[in-house]
C-alpha cells in the first residue's frame, strides 16, 4: 500500500502545473463494507478519454522529454488494488487536476 499512495503522490507532485503550488488531498470514506479513497491534486490533468488506458503498462500521455518516467507506475497501482481485492479508476479535467478513486474491502 506504501507504493500505491506513494505513486500517486509523486504523480502529483510532478504533474504540478508550473509556477503554482502542488495541493494534494487524500480522502477516504466508508462505502458499506468497502472504503472509498480518493487522493486529488490541482495538477495539469488529461483528458477524460485517457482514464482507462493511463493504468495500463508503458501507457504515457506525455512524451519523456517533458515529463520523466517510465509508465509503470500507475499500472503498479492497478495490480496492487486488485491485489488487495478492490479496484482504482480516475477522473480529471485538463487543466483543473486529477482525483484517484482507489475502493478497497473493509476487511481482507
Amino acid at each position: 500500500m506504501s507504493q500505491l499512495f506513494g505513486n500517486l503522490v509523486s504523480n502529483a507532485l510532478k504533474y504540478v502545473v508550473a509556477g503554482g503550488p502542488p495541493v494534494i488531498v487524500v480522502s477516504c470514506h466508508p462505502e458499506g463494507q468497502h472504503f472509498h479513497i480518493v487522493v486529488s491534486d490541482n495538477g495539469i490533468g488529461f483528458d477524460q478519454k485517457y482514464a482507462d488506458q493511463i493504468f495500463s503498462i508503458f501507457k504515457r500521455l506525455h512524451r519523456n522529454d517533458q515529463y520523466a518516467g517510465t509508465g509503470i507506475g500507475l499500472a503498479m497501482c492497478k495490480r496492487i488494488a486488485e491485489n488487495h481485492k478492490g479496484s482504482i479508476a480516475a477522473t480529471s479535467v485538463p487543466g483543473e487536476g486529477t482525483a484517484v478513486h482507489i475502493v478497497l474491502p473493509a476487511y481482507q
